[in-house]
């Protein structure tokens, strides 16, 4: 069977991309193989699609993180053909170091999908794909504590695709949101999704904690006990993609000028330290 795809390549004469024809000999190993009905556009993709984006991590490559589909091929019983569903597995690996979305078919691994209700069409569902990353970091952040009544939370990033979902959830689910933006002019798109107050990015930003060692580069120093920041285990954190940075007046004062801390535990005692910057999990 062929079929059409976005291709983009990258050889020492340059860069490219254009339509081109492939079999499903072409596509990478996988247990299922979707007829793309929609492919979301991220900004990773738009980096892939560029001379100047360096995220590509092969060549030649389809780009698209996200998709959905109908299942063709299956050799997992949890999605049968004619299954209607959603692949991605937050940015790792499809459309960056495989065939991704932006194909008429694609083959992937089970494990990155999901079943799609009847309810929810193929564009819906990828028009709410950068809901899920909000959705996931709110999730676990709940199950270790978090609650309206512990006091605002923030959202940095905030008119981003990630960081406009969270400040919706959380004004939703009835919290107090302050929303963090380096675009005053989007204040009262900020306040319509519900953010109660709107900080700019330079009053959110810690110092920079980079120091040059005796080589040149630069190194990061250890978070310290009075910078308080958001923490999950490294179970909760994978694949998980967040704006959202938790803060507390409970011992800290009487404002939220401070971040509060969640240190949890994995069933198995590790302890590890996760700290939300500009939309993405770092780890300590």
């Amino acid at each position: 069977m062929t079929f059409r795809a976005c291709m983009s390549r990258r050889t020492a004469d340059g860069f490219s991309i254009g339509i081109e024809e492939l079999t499903t000999d072409d596509l990478p190993p996988g247990d299922v193989l979707i007829q793309v009905a929609y492919a979301a556009m991220n900004y990773k993709d738009a980096l892939v699609c560029s001379a100047s984006g360096r995220v590509a991590q092969v060549s030649p490559l389809v780009p698209g993180l996200e998709l959905t589909g109908t299942v063709i091929e299956s050799s997992d019983l949890r999605f049968p053909p004619g299954s209607a569903v959603q692949a991605s597995d937050f940015g790792a690996a499809m459309g960056v170091a495989r065939h991704g979305g932006f194909s008429e078919y694609a083959r992937v691994p089970s494990e990155w999908l999901s079943l799609l209700p009847r309810t929810i069409g193929f564009k819906s569902a990828c028009l709410l794909n950068g809901m899920m990353p909000a959705a996931l970091a709110l999730y676990h952040l709940e199950r270790h504590g978090l609650t309206p009544d512990r006091g605002p939370v923030l959202v940095t990033g905030a008119t981003g695709g990630v960081g406009s979902m969270a400040v919706r959830l959380l004004a939703q689910r009835g919290y107090t949101v302050a929303a963090s933006t380096g675009k005053p002019q989007e204040k009262a798109l900020l306040q319509q999704l519900g953010a109660t107050e709107i900080l700019s990015r330079e009053e959110v930003a810690a110092p920079s904690e980079r120091k040059a060692s005796d080589d040149g580069s630069n190194k990061t120093k250890p978070t310290s006990s009075q910078e308080r920041t958001v923490s999950m285990t490294a179970d909760q954190a994978r694949n998980t993609d967040a704006s959202a940075k938790y803060y507390a007046t409970d011992g800290f004062g009487a404002g939220n000028e401070t971040p509060a801390t969640m240190n949890c535990e994995s069933p198995t005692g590790e302890k590890r330290v996760f700290y939300l910057s500009n939309g993405k999990l770092m780890s300590i």
